[in-house]
């Protein structure tokens, strides 16, 4: 049975979560919402928020952090969580809106919340994860979509491979990075839509050529493939790409063991 719990997780969506939670929907996972000290934002401590879902049996679990889009997050993150759930991993998505005052990032009043905010935040929850029992500590990925993605990218030179298996970047707007390094310590699976205005594949390409070349990055792209392709609410949905690209997260996520090095790698 599919989770019914496909709502933006924001603050006023919280209580309709744990009411969807008390009454057991969520058949596949045992899922939580928790919360953790974040980084000061406008002189003032925020809090952050997350839904926290650990697959079937007792562990230790490998585990996903997914980070929100500039919309928040919303149903296909339920989603995604859900699908990392049914391959064994613990998934962990964070809020980094509704903590902060703001539904989405759009909103630029009083400064609005920016991409090295998610990148903060992305930090203290690797950290969060790494005190879990239930947690392989040295299998933790890091994921994101659009803004998500963006964050994954700007934290990625400092991700500790000690703790951090591998990173997924999918339609980041590349354009909008600012790196202070390039340094890639942990695979990276790179996935963008050649014709995607809000995060050009040319601009990935163009940042990250040296580290493709090289093959410390995965890097795909779609020719027909706009912003959101996934995302089967919206115009853009391409079914094929959306089945394939979950197809290769699927298998990144499998073929990394936990010292970030695949198979292959290692013979």
């Amino acid at each position: 049975m599919r989770s019914t719990l496909l709502l933006p997780f924001g603050a006023a969506k919280l209580g309709a979560v744990v009411v969807a939670l008390a009454l057991g929907l969520v058949m596949r996972a045992r899922a939580e919402v928790v919360e953790f000290p974040g980084p000061e934002f406008q002189g003032k401590p925020v809090k952050l928020t997350a839904f926290y879902t650990t697959p079937e049996g007792t562990g230790p679990h490998p585990v996903v952090v997914l980070m929100p889009s500039g919309s928040g997050t919303w149903s296909n993150d339920a989603r995604r969580a859900e699908q990392f759930n049914e391959w064994g991993f613990a998934a962990l998505r964070v809020e980094s809106l509704t903590p902060r005052g703001y539904d989405d990032m759009f909103d630029r009043s009083g400064g609005g919340v920016g991409l090295g905010d998610l990148a903060q935040d992305l930090a203290i929850a690797i950290d969060w994860l790494r005190s879990k029992h239930e947690i392989e500590r040295d299998r933790i990925y890091v994921a994101g979509w659009s803004a998500g993605a963006a964050a994954v990218l700007i934290r990625l030179p400092r991700l500790d491979s000690t703790f951090v298996a591998g990173a997924i970047a999918i339609y980041p707007p590349c354009k909008r990075i600012t790196r202070d390094s390039d340094a890639v310590p942990v695979r990276l699976l790179l996935i963008v839509g050649n014709q995607d205005p809000q995060a050009p594949a040319a601009e990935c390409a163009r940042t990250y050529a040296e580290q493709i070349a090289r093959g410390a990055i995965e890097f795909v792209q779609y020719p027909h493939a706009d912003h959101l392709f996934d995302a089967e609410s919206v115009s853009a949905y391409r079914p094929a790409e959306a089945k394939d690209a979950v197809q290769r997260v699927r298998r990144f996520l499998t073929s990394i063991g936990p010292d970030g090095k695949s198979p292959s790698d290692q013979q």
